[in-house]
């Protein structure tokens, strides 16, 4: 498997369906990441927010399949439902930052189990910046986000939608005192859970000039947006995930400014997994 870093952002997210009381049905984005990885073993799982998954009876996940060669398989694809789907995730023991995760070894093995090994490639630790990487970045840098706005996908190849903007908050600093950052691009319903990068292909700016290369930063996951109320207020909200069953009325409108938290936060995960004795799979 040869993919440019390009092929493999584009791989590492998955469009989450939930169904609601009511069959109600909701979309959201998350992302494959792998949790206490020593080269050996690790715990993979699904990452997205808290609020994708609240009061989710249900969760269907459409994977994409992996040929004998290792490559994805065109236009083939694996659905697994999740029964209980909120209580079946990990929460980020902070009540403040809107995450939580997946375990997806058993969904892996039950796959492979059946003759169907699944295609994605999970983003590691090896991509969130360090202090020292943090620092050396530019208040204003390249951003480029991954997910299902709207819940808007091309659901014959299992691809989602990629868009591009810039950091409207240097991601190195916490913004009002928070582990998150701002971004200024294009979020609407449904790009919660996205993961936001740093991506340069070629050359790069830095504080002491142009650097001949290429270079990939996993920085923040977004979660909220900020909004004009109809009554003129401004405020930050939390992205409602896509409700397709039921019209929603235009109350709400976005000016593309979105708050990512820190992607450091999700190492606090792996503390849950220690302190837990849970066995890595």
């Amino acid at each position: 498997m040869n993919m440019s870093a390009g092929e493999q952002l584009v791989h590492s997210t998955i469009r989450i369906t939930c169904i609601l009381d009511g069959d109600k049905i909701s979309t959201g984005t998350g992302f494959f990441f792998n949790f206490c990885d020593d080269g050996n073993v690790c715990v993979p799982a699904i990452v997205t927010n808290k609020h994708v998954i609240a009061g989710a009876q249900r969760g269907i996940l459409r994977f994409s399949v992996r040929g004998e060669d290792d490559n994805r398989i065109p236009q083939q694809h694996y659905d697994v439902a999740i029964e209980n789907f909120e209580q079946a995730c990990v929460k980020h023991p902070s009540n403040n930052i809107d995450l939580c995760l997946l375990p997806i070894a058993k969904i892996v093995n039950d796959a492979y189990k059946i003759g169907i090994k699944l295609f994605y490639v999970a983003l590691s630790k090896d991509l969130i910046p360090n202090t020292e990487q943090l620092q050396s970045l530019e208040p204003i840098e390249d951003v480029v986000m991954v997910g299902y706005p709207d819940g808007i996908w091309d659901e014959q190849n299992n691809r989602p939608i990629v868009r591009k903007g810039i950091t409207a908050t240097h991601p190195g600093i916490k913004f009002n005192g928070a582990n998150e950052f701002m971004l200024d691009i294009a979020c609407f319903n449904g790009s919660s859970g996205s993961p936001a990068f740093i991506y340069n292909q070629g050359s790069y700016p830095t504080k002491n000039g142009i650097t001949i290369g290429s270079r990939l930063l996993f920085i923040g996951i977004v979660y909220a947006v900020a909004q004009h109320r109809v009554a003129g207020e401004i405020g930050f909200y939390p992205m409602p995930t896509v409700n397709s069953m039921q019209p929603v009325p235009i109350t709400d409108i976005p000016n593309n400014l979105a708050l990512a938290i820190m992607a450091e936060e999700l190492l606090e995960f792996e503390k849950v997994f220690e302190n837990a004795g849970g066995e890595k799979q």
